[in-house]
């Protein structure tokens, strides 16, 4: 005989279901908050982030910062040394300048705000977390853009530092010759300390660097406004015009100059007369003393310059000293009055009348020292 199947109980069925529709109603319920939560945490990670963008882009503007502060000092301390006056004018102007603009980013209206950041992520909705974020995303762009202006304005500043320092050896000749009455010593101490001046000179020591160069420019000032006062008086631009004309020809050999009314027993009754002395350090250098008389005489009697000429014969003796020993056996008037001669200078006062004419070679040897 066939089995009837089983047939399932009503009641069985009823739980099953409620089961399922349990199952549904909390699936139903739990996914909203899971993605509430996973909205949450985002938003918190997000917060986080931009917290932190805010804290990296500050500790970078406060390194910017005591690089701009170190900067200011040190520019601050030069343009103090070069007390307005000492360097290339352009050079000096364009550092103040710098300085300047990068004091007032410090200290004035361009100071970079640094917005405050909770220790802790608040308990807040993941929309305000999220508006949160926004804002320190944007303060922290305001702050990295105000770190690169102030490094900007701190380059300049180097930049212009560097700029002044390199122009200094190279004014040396034109601040030299500003001075032009100086005495040799304070040329040379001048000369020194700018031959000594380092190439990459933008540093700690600068500032003493420019006060020494300041200090020997100084005493090249103090030595020609004491020089120009000793040939004060109505034959000033007489004396001035005869100095000039000396060291026109002496090829760079530093010339000293002493004016008195008697010279070597001549400077009366128009007369005129000279001598000179000279040293073969640092180049060669000389002193010229030359009478009044040579000034007096100087536009109206040609013969003078030919005096001169002997002169300074004598003083560029200290550049070619081989040739002095070797070719004119070291004999001084003989050189001197060659020198003279060989330089076109035929006139009374050349040394002809006095030591006798050297012969054509001398004066063809002569022309070899310039």
């Amino acid at each position: 005989m066939t089995a009837e199947p089983p047939v399932a109980h009503p009641r069985r069925r009823v739980a099953l279901w409620l089961a399922v529709v349990a199952f549904v109603a909390a699936v139903a319920i739990a996914t909203p908050m899971i993605w509430v939560q996973q909205q949450l945490g985002a938003a918190r990670a997000d917060y986080t982030a931009a917290a932190g963008e805010i804290q990296d882009a500050t500790a970078a503007l406060e390194t910017v910062r005591e690089r701009a502060d170190e900067t200011r000092s040190l520019a601050d301390a030069v343009l103090a040394a070069a007390d307005g006056q000492h360097g290339d004018p352009d050079a000096l102007a364009a550092l103040s300048d710098a300085t300047g603009e990068l004091t007032r980013r410090l200290d004035g209206g361009e100071l970079v705000e640094v917005p405050t950041v909770p220790s802790s992520v608040p308990d807040s909705a993941a929309e305000e977390l999220r508006d949160h974020a926004e804002g320190f995303r944007e303060q922290a762009a305001g702050v990295r853009r105000g770190a690169a202006e102030l490094e900007a304005a701190t380059g300049d500043v180097t930049a212009a530092g560097e700029a002044y320092m390199v122009a200094l050896p190279e004014a040396a000749a034109s601040v030299e010759a500003r001075f032009a009455s100086a005495a040799n010593l304070a040329r040379i101490a001048y000369r020194e300390v700018t031959a000594s001046l380092p190439e990459e000179s933008w540093a700690p020591d600068a500032p003493t660097t420019v006060s020494t160069y300041a200090s020997v420019v100084a005493i090249l000032a103090a030595s020609h406004a004491a020089e120009e006062a000793e040939k004060a008086g109505p034959l000033y631009n007489a004396r001035a015009e005869v100095e000039a004309f000396a060291r026109s020809i002496a090829g760079g050999v530093m010339l000293d100059f002493d004016w008195a009314p008697i010279v070597n027993g001549y400077g009366a009754n128009g007369s005129y007369g000279g001598t000179a002395t000279w040293n073969t350090g640092h180049g060669g250098y000389s002193t010229i003393t030359l009478s009044d008389s040579v000034a007096a005489q100087w536009h109206r009697n040609p013969a003078v310059a030919s005096l001169v000429a002997h002169e300074v014969g004598h003083s560029i003796t200290s550049k070619c000293m081989a040739l002095f020993v070797d070719g004119f056996d070291s004999q001084p008037e003989v050189f001197a009055t060659a020198w003279a001669i060989g330089l076109g200078y035929e006139r009374e006062g050349n040394g002809e009348s006095l030591y006798g004419r050297p012969s054509d070679e001398l004066i063809e040897l002569s022309r070899g020292c310039r």
